[in-house]
This record gives C-alpha cells, structure tokens and sequence, in this order.
C-alpha cells in the first residue's frame, strides 16, 4: 500500500530532487482548501500522488498568462489525468468484468456520457454543460479504454449461447394480443 505523503521518505529522482517534496511544497503554497475541490484532489487520508500530480498539470494550464512561456505537453497532461482516474475508479470499483463484451459495455457506457455532454454543449447550451464537464468525461472515457486494454489478457472469451427468434414469439403474441383486445 503507498505511504501517506506526509510520511514518505524523501527518495530522490534523477534530477536529485524528491518528487514528494516537490508534491508537499506546491500542495502548501499554492492550494486551498477551495483549490483542491476544484482540483478534483480530495484530501483526509485518501490523497493520491496521481491525483495531485494531475492538479499539478491542470493548475499549470489554468494559470499561463502569455503565449511567451514554454509550450506545455497537452498529451502528457491528459496521460496523467487518464492514469489518476484509473486509480479513482479501481480504488473505487476494484472488480472488472472477465467477459471482454461486459467489459466494452463499461467502456460504452462512459463514452454515452461523453457524447450526451458534447451533444449537450453544442445543441443545448441551456443546460449548462462546460467544456471542463466534456473535459472530465473525456477523461473518464479514456480511463475506461484503458482499464479494457489492461485487461486484454485476463478475458474469457467465448462465444454466449443463443436462441432462434421468431415473429411469432411469446412476446410478439402478447402485444398483439393486447393490441386486438385494448386490455
């Protein structure tokens, strides 16, 4: 299990610079209580290093005032924000479906809410839908796709049984019924 960040050792990277420190200092001078919310960083025994670097990134982008500073990776940006999210939503829902169909219905299911929110956005600006909403759930989305592509090797994949169906089904008499007689 990862140490709390205010216990972890000062272990050093490359550069001789303890990435904690660095977590610790920014979290300290630069955020509030307020920030952090809006961050999406949560805080009482539960703040991840992913998190908080993704607030870092995050906070970076919010923050330039000129097109002069140096050019920020977006696609890093979003790597680490989309790997946080894994963390999120295993910490969350630690159990993923071994059937790789359930499984692209996970996927589905968030990408659904991606296309409800940029349809949202466009068509129906009265609802309120933000380009950071669109954002999250791109995010999300992306997060799904990779817990699917994570799991690749761990599926069952055979084919479901099947069934014939008819016109003249159950169901399809039932309405029929209920149709002719307006019960």
């Amino acid at each position: 299990m990862e140490e709390s960040l205010l216990k972890a050792r000062n272990v050093c990277t490359r550069d001789g610079v303890s990435k904690d420190g660095e977590r610790l200092e920014w979290l300290m001078r630069k955020v509030s209580g307020a920030e952090f919310r809006r961050l999406g960083v949560t805080y009482g025994g539960n703040c991840e290093r992913d998190s908080i670097d993704a607030a870092m990134m995050r906070a970076v982008l919010d923050n330039r005032e000129s097109d002069n500073q140096e050019e920020i990776d977006l696609s890093q940006i979003c790597i680490t924000e989309i790997t946080a999210e894994v963390a999120r939503a295993t910490a969350k829902f630690p159990t993923w479906p071994t059937d790789p169909l359930h499984a692209l219905a996970v996927l589905g299911e968030e990408f659904g809410e991606l296309t409800k929110a940029m349809l949202q956005h466009i068509y129906e600006p009265h609802k309120g839908v933000t380009q950071q909403e669109i954002h999250e759930e791109a995010i999300q989305t992306a997060a799904m796709a990779l817990r699917l592509a994570m799991s690749l090797d761990r599926y069952e994949y055979w084919r479901s049984e099947q069934h014939s169906q008819s016109s003249k089904g159950s169901i399809f008499a039932l309405v029929k019924n209920v149709l002719r007689n307006g019960d």
